[in-house]
């Protein structure tokens, strides 16, 4: 079967679905504007995506992520139809998102990570740039360092939130890798709060949202 590759653009499903717009500063001091997706805008776009259901030789793409948890809420969401995260955009590279192994290396290509535990909760902080990132004004991750990087094990069965810093397609990539194990996996991206990504808990809904106390220094 040709398989033909449909491109789902976020900015633009964003548009569609009057997502509103919100400004945030970055580390590196520049001030950026992007959708802010809540669980309501989650729902009406599985809707919206119902179609793709029915074309079975269609393979979907995503791209231009607003936020780590919604690019990994919907690839999850449309699995198996979903392959591959097109990062930055569509004229950008296109990412398979690989299985990662687990473990520790040295010079883990920059990507740094912290695992705190308390009770049925798993906090995991983490950062794919180095130090001098903010300070030199981009991101030092080499995308094609990401089937290398390792990442850390982890109990089974808890709901895992993670704090990550750095590049979007890096904390997609750990997020998706952490699914089997978890009851529920929600990430924060800088100074946002954890938003649920995925779920097999009744009780944890995509899109729901937990307060981010736990600091992240790396």
């Amino acid at each position: 079967m040709n398989h033909k590759k449909q491109v789902i653009d976020l900015d633009e499903i964003s548009k569609q679905l009057g997502v509103p717009m919100e400004s945030q500063k970055l580390p590196d001091g520049r001030e950026m504007s992007h959708p802010k997706w809540e669980k309501e805008h989650f729902n009406k776009a599985m809707k919206l995506f119902e179609p793709y259901r029915k074309a079975p030789d269609t393979v979907l793409l995503v791209t231009n992520s607003p936020a780590p948890w919604i690019t990994m809420a919907i690839i999850n969401g449309m699995k198996p139809l979903i392959v591959n995260y097109l990062y930055p955009r569509p004229d950008g590279v296109e990412l398979e998102m690989p299985r990662l192994k687990r473990g520790k290396q040295k010079n883990n290509y920059d990507v740094v990570f912290e695992i705190i535990e308390k009770g049925e909760k798993l906090f995991i902080n983490m950062t794919s740039d180095r130090a001098d990132a903010t300070n030199i004004g981009h991101h030092t991750f080499e995308t094609k360092n990401l089937p290398n990087v390792m990442i850390p094990e982890i109990p089974k069965g808890k709901d895992v939130f993670i704090h990550a810093k750095g590049m979007f397609c890096v904390m997609v990539c750990v997020t998706l890798n952490y699914l089997t194990e978890s009851r529920s996996v929600s990430i924060a991206c800088h100074d946002t709060d954890y938003f649920c990504g995925y779920s097999s808990d009744p009780a944890r809904k995509i899109g729901d949202v937990e307060k981010r106390v736990l600091p992240n220094n790396l």
